[in-house]
């Protein structure tokens, strides 16, 4: 289990973890083992010190929606029978909800405001980072809950690297748009109507963008594909292969 060191310093405000291979799948869909996968996330509740009563689960569609979470979006069992169809981001300020997603590739993206005691966790793939998924959430943290961007700290966590990511060209048009100046940087050739895309480094981007302290962003870069050892990963073992599980939650 993977904990990173810039929301270490604020462990006393918030619990948080990214899942490796060696802590099982997290995934129910088949073909996966239903029981393997509620084993994996039982044990994680022990790991972490979160109530696998109060585990909030997006359906994670590829889209921008983010649910701002209470108790009763938590009080399901842990399966597929557990998810919130339709949102790729969750949020809360109420202690106790541990907010998750699954992940093999995607961007997860965890933020905090320590002052209001407020909590995001987002999956951002390409089509979430098209649509500024992250932007929108910190705009709805400043909406609801009185955030401040000075205030946001925010960590990318491992996803797959601009090396191991070709796009096609109008996939790296959409993703153009999105970072506007800086698309040299985020973008490389990579053939024939082929890019190399830096999800990771547009949606770092896209947080200062929407008002957050360079110095408040922790990237990882851990690259899903290229430790296969260590991390599932959907381009790389195919679309039945397991996934990671990201953890956020404000302490009770």
């Amino acid at each position: 289990m993977i904990c990173f060191e810039l929301l270490n310093d604020y462990s006393h405000i918030c619990i948080h973890g990214f899942s490796e291979k060696s802590d099982g799948n997290f995934s129910f869909q088949p073909p996966r083992d239903p029981g393997s996968a509620r084993s994996s996330w039982e044990k994680a509740s022990v790991k972490l010190g979160f109530d696998i009563k109060q585990v909030v689960r997006p359906g994670q569609v590829h889209g921008d929606r983010i649910l701002s979470a209470r108790p009763e979006h938590a009080l399901v069992p842990v399966g597929e029978s557990g998810i919130l169809e339709g949102y790729d981001g969750t949020m809360t300020a109420q202690p106790g909800i541990c907010l998750t997603g699954v992940f093999a590739d995607c961007v997860p993206v965890f933020l905090l405001d320590p002052v209001n005691k407020v909590i995001s966790l987002v999956h951002s793939g390409w089509k979430g980072t098209v649509a500024r998924i992250v932007v929108k959430a910190v705009r709805q943290m400043k909406r609801q809950y009185g955030s401040k961007t000075r205030d946001l700290v925010g960590v990318i966590g491992p996803c797959i690297c601009r090396e191991h990511y070709p796009v096609s060209g109008e996939t790296a048009g959409l993703l153009r748009a999105v970072c506007g100046n800086q698309q040299d940087r985020f973008l490389k050739p990579a053939g024939q109507d082929a890019w190399h895309a830096d999800l990771a480094g547009i949606v770092s981007w896209c947080m200062m963008d929407a008002g957050i302290s360079e110095t408040n962003i922790a990237i990882s870069g851990l690259c899903t594909l290229c430790d296969q050892g260590r991390f599932f990963s959907h381009r790389g073992e195919g679309a039945d292969t397991g996934r990671m599980a990201a953890f956020l939650a404000l302490v009770s």
